[in-house]
């Protein structure tokens, strides 16, 4: 394609978009809940909006094309589709005010073949045919076989809510899973399938995540994505990030996929926690799909707040520390950005809690690990414990920790 027939091209593709409502819901997990009833809360997070298109926005789309990316990366059809398809999402309409219905359909299990920590995306979990079979009337009076309930969105088409599973539905739901299949070998997690839909449009307008309950206890990794496990480019600038995030596909930061599974067999939470904006999700979803990353929840950040990204980073960190007070948490991130600088913060007012910190040098250069050193001694005002950072260029650094490890270890000492 020539860069004359570039915005043409675009323009075209944006305008053919058809006008749909659509749900998505995010990756999340469940926590016991404090009354000691061993009933289980779960976090749910999800955006209900409606795609348009044509007008302003395909013309929004060409000028910030031309603004952010060069036409050289606009020069084929594959490209222009999957900027179009990446920023869409940017420009729907949030869907206020509606009635959105959560059920529980039972438990997630790996498919044939697959590692324990890695499930396939929910909608391949359960197809159009096992969703057609089901019964909306029953799903809506949230009786006998299925557990939910009725959110409506707010002003920007989200809904936030904490759901309560009973322990006995979550008992009843594996002893199902058993009996279908007396051969299914016991999972190190117990994962819900979860649904959202619009009610009385015969469950076509729908999602599913996965819903990770983690115990009282454990350890629990809170890992950061863009330049952490995702090459993302972000500490380079925002133009190169842009044509990152809308033009290419996600490339693994070699070897994290591995060392996460390997910590998720071992018993560890994973979280993964980005300032990216949500309208991101779906890419962010395929990317850790795409490189076998172990289930965990995903949070992403409303844009439309007006939180720093540090302040914001900052209250999700403590707000999953204050969900698992029992747990120990190694944090990851990387050296681009703010992750020092907010780690430091956790560190300081909740040490006892926190087993390590582990930060990416992006630009792999080991001559840099110094200054590095030298801004976090900063940081405390004097020369930090060495034990409790450590900057890495190559993942197996974080398996080979010894104090990680002894961590581990120790945790799974104690639950056997």
């Amino acid at each position: 394609m020539s860069e004359a027939t570039t915005s043409a091209d675009l323009s075209q593709t944006a305008t053919t978009l058809q006008d749909k409502d659509n749900i998505t819901l995010f990756q999340s997990y469940g926590r016991m809940t404090d009354d000691h009833s061993e009933d289980w809360m779960i976090r749910v997070t999800g955006w209900l909006y409606r795609t348009a298109g044509m007008g302003m926005r395909s013309q929004f789309l060409l000028n910030l094309s031309q603004r952010l990316i060069s036409p050289s990366s606009l020069d084929c059809e594959a490209s222009t589709s999957l900027f179009c398809d990446r920023t869409s999402p940017f420009f729907a309409q949030p869907l206020r005010n509606t009635p959105v219905c959560l059920v529980v359909l039972g438990i997630a299990k790996p498919s044939v073949g697959t590692s324990s920590t890695v499930l396939n995306p929910p909608d391949e979990l359960m197809t159009d045919e096992d969703i057609m079979t089901l019964d909306e009337k029953a799903l809506q009076e949230h009786t006998g076989t299925y557990i939910g309930e009725e959110i409506v969105t707010d002003s920007s088409g989200r809904f936030c809510c904490l759901m309560r599973v009973p322990k006995s539905a979550v008992d009843r739901m594996m002893a199902a899973q058993l009996e279908s299949n007396p051969s299914i070998q016991r999972q190190p997690w117990t994962r819900l399938l979860l649904m959202a839909y619009l009610p009385n449009r015969c469950l076509k307008i729908r999602d599913m995540a996965v819903i990770t309950l983690i115990p009282s206890t454990g350890i629990t990794v809170i890992s950061d994505i863009d330049d952490t496990i995702k090459d993302s480019s972000v500490f380079l600038g925002k133009r190169l990030a842009a044509k990152v995030a809308f033009l290419e596909d996600g490339k693994e930061v070699r070897g994290m996929s591995d060392c996460y599974n390997l910590l998720s067999a071992k018993g560890v939470a994973i979280h993964y926690l980005s300032a990216g904006p949500f309208q991101l999700y779906s890419p962010i979803s395929a990317f850790l799909k795409t490189f076998s990353f172990p289930q965990g929840s995903v949070t992403l950040r409303n844009v439309r707040e007006v939180l720093s990204t540090r302040a914001y980073k900052n209250t999700e960190l403590v707000r999953i520390l204050k969900d698992f007070p029992n747990h120990k948490f190694i944090l990851i991130g990387d050296s681009g950005e703010k992750d020092i600088d907010i780690y430091y913060e956790i560190d300081k007012t909740q040490s006892e809690k926190i087993i390590k910190m582990f930060i990416r040098n992006v630009t792999e250069d080991a001559s840099k690990i110094p200054d590095l050193l030298k801004r976090v001694d900063n940081l405390y005002g004097h020369q930090h414990d060495r034990k409790r950072w450590t900057f890495f260029n190559n993942s197996v650094e974080i398996i080979t920790d010894e104090v990680t490890m002894d961590a581990i270890m120790k945790l799974r000492s104690t639950c056997t």
